[in-house]
Order: structure tokens, then sequence, then C-alpha cells
């Protein structure tokens, strides 16, 4: 789409499902991971942002269902990292795309007692159903398999705790602001473009007005409203459903159409950041 891109030899995604490529019809785990890269799908908007805009790059996606804002940076991170071993920090890019603000990830003390398959498969990650029961989607036997395994990690009470009983907004998003802050300063302290969107839009509108002078002091310094992309400050699930795209059955994931118009509107708006 334009040569000042050109230079681009690897594109370094993060993100949670929507990124990996959940219910995509080439969507599989069967392929083998290429270190932390679990090669879900090659159609998702990652690879297809690619092959519009850096099409002298190959996809680096460190994205897995299911992530919170941590994990998104400490693999972001683990990957950049690799990769800076080979490239120069001018010919990589960071693409992220933030997931809800409600999850959270611990690291498993028990993790013999589960597949251990990659390194990934030592971390767990939290939802709303885990502390107050309210989220859709699940079966009671898939609750109940989830608040035994809170039980054994003794996570039980913190779940609740932050859930159920500190359900607040304050609460919810301080911590992946922290985590935001801290990739966009070790990127930009390693000299490496990267632009961001979001899921959701569960991180944007309420945060512009906040008593709260920690967030006040965050939200100034990462500038959001102009650092994530939005189309009408909707994040991708939300706009999808807005404008009615085909969603997947077991899910609700956007598809593939879905997937090609966000990487359309994605590029255009990382042109206005060039410029």
């Amino acid at each position: 789409m334009d040569n000042k891109f050109n230079n681009i030899k690897k594109v370094i995604a993060g993100g949670c499902s929507f990124t990996a490529g959940s219910e995509l019809a080439d969507e599989s785990w069967d392929r083998n991971h290429k270190g932390i890269c679990y090669e879900l799908s090659h159609t998702a908007w990652p690879n297809l942002l690619q092959q519009k805009m850096f099409t002298n790059a190959t996809v680096d996606n460190t994205a897995v269902p299911g992530a919170d804002y941590g994990s998104i940076v400490r693999r972001i991170i683990y990957q950049t990292r690799r990769q800076l071993k080979i490239h120069k920090p001018e010919d990589i890019v960071v693409v992220v795309m933030w997931t809800s603000i409600l999850r959270r990830e611990y690291p498993s003390i028990y993790p013999t007692g589960r597949k251990i398959k990659t390194h990934e498969d030592r971390f767990l990650t939290s939802l709303p159903s885990d502390g107050d029961g309210k989220t859709k989607g699940y079966s009671n036997a898939m609750l109940y398999m989830r608040r035994q395994m809170w039980a054994s990690e003794h996570l039980t009470r913190t779940n609740v705790e932050f859930y159920a009983r500190r359900d607040t907004h304050d609460n919810h998003v301080y911590y992946p602001l922290q985590q935001l802050e801290y990739l966009t300063n070790w990127l930009e302290n390693h000299n490496i473009k990267y632009f961001f969107t979001s899921a959701f839009n569960d991180i944007q509108p309420e945060l512009l007005n906040q008593d709260n002078i920690f967030l006040q002091d965050m939200v100034g310094r990462l500038n959001l409203p102009n650092n994530i992309h939005t189309e009408d400050s909707l994040g991708f699930y939300d706009w999808a459903t807005k404008f009615k795209y085909e969603k997947g059955k077991e899910s609700e994931h956007p598809l593939e159409q879905a997937h090609n118009d966000w990487a359309d509107l994605f590029s255009k708006w990382i042109l206005t950041k060039c410029k």
C-alpha cells in the first residue's frame, strides 16, 4: 500500500482469540508451533494487514485465546527480543489488538496436573464467571470445572474479590493501563514501531473523566484516543456486532469478512499516523 514500509521484515502481532483467528475456516491446533507462536490461523487480521501494508515481511502471531493484557505484553516482548537477534529495530513492527480489561493472568502453581504442551500451558487466565458466575457461553459443567481448577490453585477468593466484591471500573482498568504503558515504553526504548487497535471499547470512553489521579496521569501519558485505533469508538468485536458481520457459532468470533474489512480500516488509520 505504501513504500514507506518496504523495509519491514517482521510483523509481530499480539492479542487474544480475535487476533489468533479463532473460528476462522483455516483454524487448526495441529500446526507445529513456532516457539510461542501457535499458528492457529493464517487468515486473521494480522496476516491480512501484512499483505496490505508490510508486503516484504513475515508474521509472528503471538496471540493466544484467552490472553489478558499482561500475557499479551509478556509474549510480545519475548518474541521481539528473539527477532532483535536477527533484525534491526527499524525492520520490525509490532501490532496489537488489546483484549478485554476483565481478564487476569496467573502462573499456575500446579502445572503438572494438566497437559503441558507449551510454555503457555503454565499460565491461567480468569474470566468474570470465575468470580461472579455471570459470563454467558459456559455450561454448568464448564463452570464447575473452572471453579475446581481455581480452588486447586488457591485463587477462589482472589477471583471472587475481584469480580464480585470489587467490581469497579478503577479496579478493572488500572492493571491493563499499566501493562499498556509498560509495552509502549519498552518498544519506544528499543526504537520499534508499533500500532495498537482494540477488540472491545471497554478501555476508551470512561477513562477521559476519572477522579482517580493515578488513572488521569496514566491516560494523559498514553494519549489513548489517538494511540488506539477504533471505529466510532468501537473495537473489532463491537464494530462487527453493530454492522452485523457473520460470526462463529461456538463463541461468536467475527469471521473472514470482518477480519478483512478491519485490516483495511486499521491500515488506513496507520497511514494517518505516519504522515
